[in-house]
């Protein structure tokens, strides 16, 4: 599912759109972001390295920077400390 959610100055948080996809796709991330929703600037997306989301993203938005969402990088690192943890103990 590609979901595309909105959290404006306040802390106001709103699904702006989201569809039932197959296959992660840069079209399909790239038309969803271009969507008229009445946004008139992205200052930030925060996203987890899906494929083809931060190239479409930085295509729709020139002027907005780009942040690797935290909850799913410390996830990931937590994966890789744990393999390399058994690996040193061989279990």
């Amino acid at each position: 599912m590609y979901v595309i959610l909105s959290i404006d100055e306040n802390g106001y948080r709103e699904i702006l759109d989201f569809v039932i996809g197959t296959t992660e796709s840069t079209i399909v991330w790239y038309l969803l972001l271009l969507k008229n929703r009445g946004v008139k600037e992205v200052l930030l997306g925060a996203m987890d390295g899906l494929s083809g989301i931060e190239y479409a993203f930085c295509k729709a938005f020139l002027k907005a920077d780009i942040q690797r969402c935290f909850i799913k990088f410390v996830t990931q690192l937590l994966k890789y400390v744990e393999k390399t943890i058994k690996l040193l103990l061989n279990i």
